[in-house]
């Protein structure tokens, strides 16, 4: 978007460049015009109007040609502060933080927390976990379903025993667990 004073100057520039052309179709370059109070041949006036016209066709070029080498300095900035960045930290690492003064580059900053900002910063993370534990629900463990097992190892009256991973299916399974009877396990009924 052109600002009003790019525009005022295209708008003259536009008259000048008319008036130039009808100078050169209408009028002879001796001929004298009274101009501000002297009179000036059009030959000089013609050659001031296009002084003008060319002063500003090249004041054009270079704020094109500025805004080219702004913005080309700012790209540039950007990547060259990347490499201070690391040649500092080579800097120190080489040398150590004070070497950093011989390259005319400031000294780390020392953060230096007080103890009670630092009593302050504990507290707020003993809430925020607290406020997390509560957040978070508690595992309830999952319903223990006993099984009677024989001597081999094997459920007694045909239950069936659900993998570890579906515990609850055990719970709901249609099979329940038989009685347990009254008589010893190594007597058999008669």
């Amino acid at each position: 978007m052109a600002s009003k004073k790019a525009d005022s100057y295209d708008a003259f520039s536009k008259t000048l460049t008319g008036v130039l052309a009808g100078i050169k179709v209408n009028l002879t370059s001796t001929r004298q015009v009274p101009v501000q109070g002297q009179s000036v041949s059009v030959g000089s006036l013609s050659t001031d109007f296009q002084d003008y016209l060319d002063k500003n066709t090249a004041a054009d070029a270079a704020k094109a040609s500025n805004a080219t080498m702004l913005s080309q300095r700012k790209a540039l900035k950007k990547a060259t502060k990347k490499q201070l960045g690391d040649f500092s930290k080579w800097i120190v690492l080489q040398f150590g933080p004070t070497a950093l003064a011989l390259y005319g580059l400031p000294l780390p900053k020392v953060r230096a927390t007080s103890p009670a900002k630092q009593a302050i910063g504990a507290e707020k993370r003993k809430a925020k976990s607290k406020a997390k534990a509560v957040a978070k629900p508690a595992l309830v463990p999952a319903a223990e379903t006993f099984v009677a097992l024989d001597a081999s190892g094997n459920p007694i009256g045909g239950a069936r025993v659900a993998p570890a991973a579906s515990v609850a299916n055990v719970a709901s399974a249609p099979e329940s667990v038989p009685a347990a009877s009254s008589a010893p396990s190594g007597s058999a009924a008669k």
